[in-house]
């Protein structure tokens, strides 16, 4: 069985990403047998935490967009009504 670093420096020594490593395991089911299950449910586990936590960012950064263009909008009706 490899272990976790052994896992590791094959990923490293392939020069893939790590979900292109598990996709590889999945699509290719007879290397399930050298890898450790409990790596691959980490390792999902953390590309989800990653992904979830990029899209928070990307909302907020969209929401506070957002209120900076409610804000501009907010003051060109406030100079087009004073005219």
């Amino acid at each position: 069985m490899l272990t976790d670093y052994m896992i590791l420096a094959v990923i490293a020594v392939l020069g893939i990403g790590g979900g292109l490593f598990l996709y590889s395991i999945a699509k290719n089911y007879r290397l399930i047998n050298i890898v450790k299950t409990e790596w691959m449910i980490d390792q999902i586990s953390n590309s989800a935490e990653r992904s979830c936590a990029a899209i928070d960012t990307v909302l907020e950064f969209v929401e506070a967009s957002n209120k900076r263009i409610e804000a501009m909008e907010h003051r060109a009706n406030s100079r087009r009504l004073n005219k």
